[in-house]
């Protein structure tokens, strides 16, 4: 009896020293598979994109389409937070990094440039500011309209 007793207690104690979220509902991972809207501040103003986003589990893997044509993406998505990497590729390779939040069929954040020169500020300082981006979920045939619209693939 007394080691049952003590095994009881040992457990007990896992438990609480564990925390409380024991049994208790986790939040729910966002899923984020599918094709989005983008809309983009650029350099140059606002860029529209297409985002083919493939996820399994909290790993993200897709492609960015918009004038340019198809880039690759990789990113991570936990509980509501997002992050990915768009490679764009050319004679100047770079990366924009992109991080946000996603809230049912919609996605906001700011986007980073990496691995490019950076834009030279009103000083005359070094500045790769952030920039907003925002992004609705469609469906195919809606991907495939603006696809269409931005150009060859």
């Amino acid at each position: 009896m007394r080691k049952h007793t003590a095994f009881f207690a040992l457990i007990f104690l896992l438990l609480f020293l564990c925390g409380s979220s024991f049994g208790q509902d986790q939040p729910a991972k966002a899923n984020v598979s599918g094709k989005w809207q983008v809309a983009w501040t650029g350099r140059l103003g606002t860029e529209n994109a297409v985002l083919d986003l493939h996820q399994r589990g909290s790993v993200l893997s897709g492609t960015f389409h918009d004038l340019h044509g198809d880039s690759i993406l990789s990113g991570m998505v936990e509980k509501s937070a997002i992050s990915f990497d768009v490679q764009f590729q050319g004679t100047r390779p770079f990366t924009i990094s992109f991080s946000g939040t996603v809230e049912e069929d919609a996605m906001k954040g700011s986007s980073k440039a990496k691995g490019m020169t950076a834009y030279m500020g009103h000083g005359g300082e070094v500045v790769q500011p952030d920039r907003p981006w925002t992004a609705k979920r469609v469906s195919d045939d809606g991907a495939k309209k603006l696809s269409a619209q931005q150009g060859p693939q």
